[in-house]
């Protein structure tokens, strides 16, 4: 497929903050760095979430947002593969995974341990027949519901976020599997969320 050009159907972003952006400069879609696990000091995790992360997260929204644009309704259509998901499955995939997390982000605050359903990712692709939908709409729900979750993370409470968890399912949910037998943090968990997001933009924007 030829390098994608700017087309008509391309519209602006209200929430992208330009100035922020030109402050910041270009991102680009790559993964960030998640603590480490080794056998003599487990998983540790940061007591907040800092502003270089909520940035880096914000502007990684607002970058892809204008490139998934750029791609138009038939290109987003497209699947490499008959078994392989289309852009626009692609993107329908992480609205999912953000309203399953959102409800996540703030159910765990409100808990002891994280704990948390499933769900069977290819059927919520399927039922939903996101490859029906116009795809600018598509770009801006995931565009938009992603910075409410940016906002929870901001907002969360310090002692939520750093509080470890002796009982989990991280082994089952995370991009990053933890054991059960290990205790994780919310903040791991949020930072894994947004690996798991930028693993899935990789795969829409190679």
């Amino acid at each position: 497929m030829s390098a994608p050009s700017r087309r008509d159907n391309i519209v602006d972003l209200d929430v992208l903050d330009i100035e922020r952006r030109r402050a910041v400069g270009p991102r680009h879609v790559a993964p960030i760095l998640l603590t480490c696990h080794t056998a003599e000091s487990g998983y540790h995790a940061a007591t907040a979430m800092d502003d270089v992360f909520l940035a880096d997260f914000r502007e990684t929204l607002d970058e892809a947002a204008q490139r998934l644009l750029m791609f138009s309704d038939a290109e987003a259509s497209a699947r490499p593969a008959p078994a392989k998901w289309s852009k626009k499955e692609i993107v329908g995939h992480l609205l999912d995974s953000a309203s399953n997390n959102h409800g996540r982000f703030v159910r765990a605050q409100l808990q002891d341990d994280l704990v948390f359903p499933g769900y069977d990712q290819d059927a919520w692709v399927r039922v939903q027949r996101y490859q029906d939908r116009r795809w600018v709409d598509l770009v801006r729900a995931w565009h938009a519901y992603n910075h409410q979750i940016a906002n929870v993370m901001q907002a969360a409470d310090p002692h939520a976020l750093a509080r470890p968890r002796a009982r989990h399912n991280l082994h089952e949910l995370a991009l990053k599997p933890v054991p059960a037998s290990e205790p994780v943090t919310l903040e791991f968990f949020m930072r894994d969320y947004v690996e798991h997001l930028k693993h899935h933009l990789a795969q829409a924007l190679p």
